[in-house]
């Protein structure tokens, strides 16, 4: 399994070259949403409360510097924990697949123990600014190991992992609409930035989501949400983990 600090510092140079070519690599359909109809499934976290606040705080440093793209409101901020479907124009779950994928995952993450995760560090692509998860890896990619290992044996994987096998974590924060004369300001925060303390979460749940390309809250349907510890039919979550 690759290192995450080495993917994410992939990431930024891919991104450092590219805009050394062009500059922010713009997305379309950020500029109209309503012509966006990719949809896919998938297993995600959201954060809340002081860690959304430290989002958000680093999206009004980042207006200062690139002045308006867009900016993901609080209730878009999201972790993807697995993709069981990658957005594709067009896609509709049907409730018997929901159903399947519900009663597949139910008993994994029944068993799985509340954990936490610790953000720290902003990067980016080549497309947008996100904040980098450090710490939680050992817990989430275990439980990502066992999820695909469930998924496939009950023959729901044909498009699982299509785009790229998750293997890091972060919350994007902003995504470019328009170019930008401020690249080396922006190269100069983001390296200023690289180890900014952000804050934990605690995972209570995961939720299974019909979600668009960008994970809108107001696009998406939670199918379930899976409090972790809880037996099915049970109503009490485990302990947190020392």
């Amino acid at each position: 399994m690759k290192d995450p600090e080495r993917i994410f510092a992939d990431i930024f140079a891919s991104a450092v070259s590219y805009w050394s070519r062009d500059n922010l690599r713009i997305d379309p359909f950020l500029l109209d949403k309503t012509r966006d109809n990719r949809f896919g499934l998938s297993l995600i976290v959201r954060p809340a409360g002081e860690l959304r606040e430290k989002f958000a705080g680093i999206q009004t440093e980042l207006r200062g510097i690139l002045g308006n793209q867009y900016d993901y409101p609080g209730s878009d901020f999201h972790l993807t924990v697995l993709t069981l479907v990658s957005c594709v124009d067009g896609f509709r779950s049907a409730p018997q697949e929901e159903e399947k994928y519900i009663r597949c995952l139910s008993p994994v993450l029944s068993l799985e123990r509340p954990f936490r995760l610790t953000f720290r560090g902003v990067c980016a692509s080549a497309d947008s600014v996100f904040f980098k998860l450090a710490d939680g890896y050992s817990r989430l990619n275990a439980l990502r190991e066992g999820l695909r290992r469930v998924i496939s044996g009950q023959g729901l994987d044909s498009a699982m992992d299509k785009r790229y096998r998750l293997e890091a974590g972060h919350v994007t924060g902003t995504r470019f609409i328009r170019r930008s004369d401020r690249i080396p300001a922006l190269l100069e925060f983001l390296k200023a930035n690289a180890g900014r303390e952000m804050g934990s979460m605690e995972v209570g749940s995961i939720e299974l989501v019909n979600n668009d390309w960008f994970m809108s809250a107001s696009k998406s349907r939670i199918l379930k949400s899976f409090p972790l510890g809880v037996p099915e039919g049970g109503n009490g979550a485990a302990p947190f983990p020392s």
